[in-house]
């Protein structure tokens, strides 16, 4: 006989994903599938506060990796230009320039990222999901 998730688990999943958690820190912390998840919190709207104030953390400490990273010359790009939707840093490495965008969301629009590409440079997304850094490369390979 299947036994379906009790109503408390579903509402404490409903408020973790509502504070912003994610599916796998939801699934850690309360012990549910991925199944679940979706089944039960596709829906649910994820409070920009809470989300938006997770990637400004990520953002200020992105200067910090980059340096442990090898990066020189860095530039926050949004000091000089603080609505720019497309990248966050400027940055060279191993005589290559760089242009970074930071980013907390596994939802990542890397089609259109390499659509704002400027010829010349390097990029990339420098990535933070539960703590752990990943610096993507993003490159265009013309068949």
């Amino acid at each position: 006989m299947k036994v379906g998730i009790k109503k408390e688990t579903v509402d404490k999943m409903v408020e973790l994903r509502k504070s912003g958690a994610t599916y796998n820190q939801i699934r850690k912390e309360i012990g549910v599938s991925k199944s679940s998840c979706i089944k039960y919190l596709k829906d649910i709207k994820v409070d920009e506060g809470y989300a938006r104030s997770i990637w400004k953390t990520a953002e200020k400490e992105a200067k910090d990796i980059l340096i442990k990273k090898g990066f020189g010359h860095i530039v926050n790009l949004n000091e000089i230009c603080p609505n720019s939707p497309y990248w966050d840093y400027y940055a060279e490495k191993d005589e290559g320039r760089w242009l970074i965008d930071v980013t907390t969301s596994q939802s990542k629009d890397v089609v259109n990222k390499f659509a704002r590409a400027v010829e010349g440079y390097k990029h990339a997304i420098l990535y933070k999901h539960d703590n752990e850094w990943s610096l993507v490369e993003i490159r265009l390979k013309k068949m």
